[in-house]
């Protein structure tokens, strides 16, 4: 209690008591009038008689109370004495009342129970599968983190010489790849030894300070704070003097500092990124078996639409997608685990003012999705990434089902600047769901393209034999989910691929999002079948 509502009640005891003292005086003077103008036991009543009556005393004055008491009984209405009294007595005045005049209410009180438990039961159950659902994908998650972490103890590595290189792995515009090892864990057995791959960015413009590299490439440490099972594991990164690397007279010269070949213009320092070192990219893969089976095909797929929720959740947007950029690690004739890499077109932000025709858009013009590509610079102009990233992801799905891009091979070789999104080419033919899904995320107005959330959990349901034939009630998603639930604590003799991809779309599966991925496999169908303009030959 503070000390204005103590004073504010000693004022308020005080008014009262004054109040009370005026009118006790009031009513004694009153009486002592009437006492003097009558004769004390006497009155006159009637006619010619006189008739002796007892009269009432007058009241007493009332009593002087000291300073003390006064004080008392002002600090008990403060304390809240007269409060509580005055409570107790509402409260027992009301519990009577209730006796005498209440009526029962519990057949009102069992309608409303019946009438919870008959609409609202199926949704609360079917939450509550998807709620714990959730909490066993986490749990599982917690047990299994031994993939997202370094194969090797890497606390030793504070410079580039600490790593001894082996063959290039890959050569782009801004960097190259080599597979790398720890010098002091060299194995007999070379082929096996390399685990590590090391990114040297090319530095062309920048001084060979390290705090201005490092910031000039800090894109592509975004994936360090990104841990997820379908991001690129990137362990350290570091500024260094270049050295001299396997084939790099031959994979760019010009790239290296002049003191390494005589032609260089590049820097004397540069950035080096650690990572885990992966099979081969999906392109290397497709070119060797043309395109994927249709489950082995929605594990992948599903797997890059897992790391776009990801991004998006983190606020980040990739701007280079292709299949050259998705990286697979390969175990025998199993899943494949694919993750997004090479994050050095990254923008930590979804959207990016353009004022300039000078600021980059992005990597490949030919994946650039149409809101990317259509946007004029402007004083006001803004491009918005949020689904952009999913639209080129929309276009690498070609290649895993179908073995070829429409939109830079084949006969179609769409632009992705005037593309009609209702002449598509159908992906499998006599597969609605998954044409519906791959033409829902290619729609040209991104505010009608699927979330990332909700594209990835259409791939789930099929991959996970969503019964998609008709309508699905809450307990058949019920049903579905608790299936998965037992697939996944009770599947041991599965992949541990298989059950982590699973465990990834347990984490966050919502009953909603279940519902309006029916819709999208299935509603769009008769689209596709009464459209006049739609153009899907069987055949390419």
């Amino acid at each position: 209690m503070s000390l204005r509502q103590i004073f504010v009640g000693l004022h308020k005891q005080v008014a009262r008591m004054r109040q009370l003292y005026q009118i006790h005086g009031h009513i004694a003077k009153q009486q002592q009038q009437q006492a003097i103008q009558a004769p004390w036991g006497a009155t006159t009543v009637g006619v010619g008689r006189k008739v002796l009556l007892r009269v009432p005393r007058p009241l007493p004055p009332p009593p002087v109370t000291s300073a003390a008491t006064t004080w008392r009984e002002v600090f008990r209405g403060i304390l809240g004495l007269n409060v509580l009294q005055e409570a107790r007595r509402t409260t027992v005045f009301l519990r009577r009342l209730a006796v005498r005049h209440g009526r029962p209410v519990a057949p009102l009180l069992g309608f409303i129970a019946a009438f919870l438990r008959e609409s609202k039961t199926d949704e609360f159950k079917t939450n509550a599968a998807c709620g714990a659902a959730r909490e066993d994908a986490n749990e599982f998650s917690k047990a299994n983190v031994d993939q997202q972490k370094p194969p090797l103890d890497l606390s030793g590595f504070r410079k580039i010489s600490d790593l001894e290189f082996g063959k290039p792995l890959g050569k782009g515009c801004n960097a190259a790849v080599y597979e790398a090892r720890m010098r002091q864990t060299v194995d007999p057995a070379p082929a096996k030894s390399y685990d590590l791959a090391v990114k040297v960015l090319f530095n062309y413009s920048n001084h060979s300070n390290a705090d201005e590299v490092s910031r000039i490439f800090q894109n592509e440490l975004l994936p360090s704070r990104l841990r997820h099972l379908n991001i690129i594991d990137v362990f350290q990164a570091l500024v260094d003097e270049v050295p001299r690397l396997p084939e790099c007279d031959r994979l760019f010269p010009s790239a290296l500092p002049a003191r390494l070949h005589p032609e260089g213009l590049g820097r004397n320092q540069t950035m080096f990124v650690l990572m885990n070192k992966y099979s081969c990219t999906l392109r290397d893969d497709l070119l060797k078996r043309s395109k994927y089976e249709l489950s082995e095909g929605l594990a992948v797929f599903a797997q890059l639409l897992e790391g776009l929720v990801k991004l998006g959740k983190e606020n980040v947007c990739h701007r280079d997608l292709k299949s050259d950029n998705i990286l697979l690690v390969k175990q025998g004739e199993s899943i494949a685990r694919a993750v997004l890499s090479d994050f050095g077109c990254s923008l930590n932000s979804l959207k990016l003012k353009y004022t300039s025709p000078l600021i980059p858009k992005g990597g490949n013009r030919a994946l650039m999705a149409p809101e990317v590509v259509n946007a004029s610079a402007g004083l006001f102009s803004v491009i918005d990434y949020s689904r952009s990233d999913l639209w080129a992801i929309g276009t690498v799905g070609y290649e895993i089902f179908a073995g070829f891009n429409p939109f830079f091979e084949g006969i179609f070789k769409l632009d992705s600047a005037n593309y009609d999104d209702t002449r598509l080419p159908e992906v499998i033919a006599e597969n609605g769901p998954l044409n519906n899904l791959i033409h829902g995320i290619l729609r040209r107005d991104p505010s009608k393209r699927p979330s990332p959330s909700l594209a990835a959990t259409a791939c789930h349901m099929m991959l996970w034999d969503f019964p998609l034939e008709k309508i699905p009630t809450l307990e058949t998603v019920r049903l579905w989910i608790m299936c998965l639930c037992v697939k996944l604590i009770c599947g041991s003799r599965q992949h541990p691929m298989h059950r982590a991809l699973l465990a990834t779309f347990l984490k966050r599966c919502q009953l909603t999002e279940i519902m309006e991925g029916w819709k999208l496999l299935t509603v769009s169908t008769v689209y596709w079948q009464n459209s006049p303009n739609s153009h899907r030959p069987d055949s390419f």
